[in-house]
């Protein structure tokens, strides 16, 4: 599909803009259509504290976190306003069913590129906006908008049998191969990151399933952490199922104008600023990431106990964490999941070299727990299994069976141990990068044109991961829930789960409180509803209350078929209301049992299905006594 194609199915403007630095004045709206659309602060969004020391930059930005925006920003150098001239043109979107959560609003980047050259003059001629008024002319929203193709990620027959192994498992053996061609702000954002991260990827992906508030620090120019924010959104995606807990919304880049509402604000979010008060502001954000050049930075002079550093070419990167239940470096568990990602990567086949395994005295305990609970052939090439072996003889089979949730105690906090030895994540993704540009036959300047293989692998695994995850660990709860509501996770569990048993004993038991304390109100109520869909004198109120003429609840009704699993059909008692949930998808069905008489006879059919289908008359003879 053509650029331009893909543009047409956008439709989703709902302003363009001009701001424009004034020497006496600041930012100011130089321009805006539709006029009496409110773009109140917008100029302070598309240019943000710090872009006088930079000549470009691409900004994004979200308004009531329901509009998300793009500017592009360019300083000229001049003899005036402070010795620069600096201008930024943009696009407010809205989200369609079609874009997604933040509208795709950087697919109009390569128009705003071109367009603000037009407007780095200081002569205000008035047709110099035709451009951007016919541009939203073209593209604006479009309130009828047609129902997105999109499939869900967890449309696979094999997830159904998922919690029969773990987590690790089934990363290796059962995922499903990535549905949805997911594009990014900038093709190699999520690679990028990987290669800042390492195995502190997977700190990032926990504070994004507990939905906490993560904020990238970053210096001028922004636009790369926007990106980051954006794969920090996509790890953050939980199964349909799960859409009670609210999402994670992706602000992108905030300022100093938005700590008000941030202090506020109880959502979860991820963003990014350059504003170095935020540095101070500790209290706006649970999980904090701060990139700086590796020169010189007085932030880092003295390091919290609660952080952990990186170091990847001419940056450097600081994680801080507010948060018990996501401490701010990778632990062994997240290590060995880390090379289980390199592995999907890199397509190889365990030729080429393992980075050393982190040998702390909790490493070790943790090292042994996997030991001896690891499902056999958890791994195609087992990562670091000859150090183990070499530590306890051999590795250990298991029948997985499912056991507990919830540590009675907790720890006042985390830090890396100092022996621990790190991984290098650049050598390893540089590794990564040039094994899939051969494995492809491909030059490695083209590999780097063609990144959305690897962005799917990248957004399947981890959405996987969160999925096997919460199954998993739904299933233990399920399975080891007793009469005071207690439930205990072992270390074998916490192996099943792929989580570490000693560092990962808050994130589990927050985990388990988010998603599964209302879990089993909601788990309650859906039950009772489908146990009333047995009797067919409930349909027909229904449709005497017009229930089936609503559309919400039609959608509900095709929700709930999740039921037919046997997972969970097992807790029903009575049959016949899977049947009659199955009958009412039909319309054909839902106008049938509408009236008395075929309600009625509906009745009598399951009254005679119970007598004599499933309790059928006894054929024994009783001879008469002689």
């Amino acid at each position: 599909m053509s650029k331009q194609n893909k543009l047409k199915e956008l439709n989703n403007i709902v302003a363009v803009f001009v701001v424009q630095f004034d020497v006496h004045k600041g930012n100011i709206i130089e321009w805006q259509y539709p006029a009496d659309f409110n773009l109140e602060g917008v100029e302070y969004q598309a240019i943000c504290s710090g872009l006088h020391n930079v000549d470009s930059d691409i900004l994004y930005f979200s308004r009531q976190d329901k509009y998300y925006g793009i500017s592009v920003f360019k300083n000229m150098p001049v003899d005036t306003s402070r010795g620069a001239y600096m201008k930024a043109i943009g696009i407010l979107v809205k989200p369609t069913r079609q874009t997604g959560d933040c509208g795709e609003v950087w697919k109009h980047k390569d128009y705003l590129i071109k367009e603000i050259n037009q407007h780095m003059v200081e002569e205000i001629e008035p047709e110099r906006y035709e451009n951007l008024m016919n541009y939203y002319n073209q593209y604006k929203y479009c309130e009828n908008q047609v129902k997105s193709a999109r499939t869900s990620w967890l449309n696979d027959k094999s997830l159904l049998y998922a919690t029969e192994h773990s987590v690790n498992y089934n990363l290796i053996h059962n995922m499903p191969a990535a549905i949805n061609q997911q594009e990014l702000i900038k093709p190699n954002d999520f690679l990028d990151l990987l290669e800042l991260l390492g195995d502190n990827i997977f700190v990032l992906w926990k504070a994004s399933i507990l939905k906490k508030r993560i904020m990238f620090m970053d210096d001028p120019k922004i636009g790369n952490s926007s990106g980051y924010v954006y794969c920090t959104h996509l790890m953050g995606h939980t199964p349909d199922k799960y859409k009670a807990i609210k999402p994670i919304i992706p602000k992108f880049i905030v300022g100093v104008n938005d700590i008000s509402e941030l202090e506020k604000s109880q959502n979860s979010f991820v963003a990014c600023t350059p504003d170095t008060i935020f540095q101070i502001k500790s209290n706006l954000y649970d999980i904090a990431l701060t990139f700086s050049s590796t020169h010189s930075s007085p932030y880092y002079s003295q390091i919290p106990t609660t952080t952990s550093i990186r170091e990847a070419p001419n940056k450097r990167l600081l994680i801080k964490s507010n948060t018990h239940s996501v401490p701010a470096a990778a632990n062994t568990a997240d290590t060995k999941r880390y090379y289980i990602l390199l592995d999907l990567l890199s397509l190889s086949n365990g030729d080429f070299n393992p980075m050393p395994i982190k040998t702390s005295s909790s490493s070790l305990i943790t090292s042994f727990y996997y030991w001896l609970y690891e499902e056999e052939d958890e791994t195609k090439r087992e990562m670091g299994e000859e150090h183990w072996k070499d530590m306890f003889a051999r590795k250990s089979s298991r029948s997985l069976s499912a056991h507990s949730s919830h540590s009675s105690s907790r720890r006042s906090g985390y830090t890396d141990d100092e022996d621990a030895t790190e991984i290098d994540p650049n050598e390893i993704c540089e590794v990564v990068a040039a094994r899939v540009s051969n494995d492809l036959g491909i030059s490695s300047n083209y590999f780097q044109q063609k990144y959305q293989p690897i962005n799917n692998i990248l957004i399947n695994f981890f959405q996987n991961l969160t999925y096997f995850l919460l199954l998993t660990l739904q299933d233990i709860i399920s399975e080891s829930e007793n009469d005071d509501d207690v439930v205990t996770i072992h270390p074998k569990d916490m192996v099943e789960l792929g989580l570490d048993p000693i560092q990962d004993s808050d994130f589990i038991i927050e985990l388990a409180q988010l998603y599964f304390e209302e879990e089993k109100k909601r788990f309650q109520i859906e039950l009772e509803f489908i146990q009333c869909l047995s009797n067919p004198w409930y349909l027909n109120n229904l449709a005497q209350q017009q229930y089936f003429r609503d559309p919400a609840f039609l959608n509900y009704l095709k929700y709930l078929q999740y039921w037919k699993q046997p997972e969970y059909a097992k807790f029903v008692v009575y049959p016949h209301a899977l049947y009659f949930l199955d009958l009412l998808q039909h319309a054909e069905f839902r106008d049938y049992i509408s009236t008395s008489e075929n309600t009625q006879e509906v009745h009598r059919m399951q009254y005679y299905h119970w007598q004599y289908l499933r309790n059928p008359p006894s054929t024994t003879t009783v001879e008469e006594p002689q």
